[in-house]
């Protein structure tokens, strides 16, 4: 009867060893298995069968899709996801972008324009085109300036000294 016992209680130990050595297996298997599908700036640990899924991701679509691939994967029992959306960036709206009128612009562009007697401008429709020469190191000021003034486009014809 002890040797039966014995056998027994080996036998017991021998599968709780297993089961724990094949779950660690089974949680390595599905996180190898998820990672080949995840993207860029996701990750996933899996403990127990639990996949934690975090990071960022582009859309709801994406991350609603990979959710359900790795629910369908075999060893995970349920997910926690701890990942979030990417925020787009905030486009301005119509109202938010000012362009100045063409007489605006032009006063604008006087006084600007005082400091750099070798350049010209000229507006139409809100382009401004610039013409002349300057010095490397005005050009990003004056740039700047001119941008300030808030035409609807800077084309820069200006020759660089």
């Amino acid at each position: 009867m002890n040797a039966r016992n014995l056998s027994i209680g080996l036998l017991v130990v021998a599968a709780l060893a297993t089961s724990c050595k094949s779950s660690t297996e089974k949680d390595a298997a599905a996180k190898a298995t998820i990672e080949k599908t995840l993207d860029p700036g996701v990750s996933v640990s899996v403990k127990d069968g639990v996949a934690t899924i975090s990071g960022s991701f582009t859309d709801e679509a994406t991350r609603e899709k990979t959710l359900k691939d790795i629910k369908a994967t075999a060893g995970i029992k349920s997910i926690d996801d701890q990942s979030t959306l990417m925020q787009a960036p905030e486009i301005p709206s119509a109202e938010a972008v000012s362009i100045h009128a063409d007489h605006q612009l032009n006063s604008d562009l006087k006084t600007i324009l005082s400091a750099y007697p070798s350049v010209q401008a000229t507006v139409n429709e809100g382009i401004v085109t610039l013409t002349g020469s300057i010095e490397r190191n005005s050009l990003s000021p004056l740039m700047q300036a001119v941008n300030a003034a808030h035409p609807k486009k800077v084309e820069n014809k200006l020759q660089i000294k």
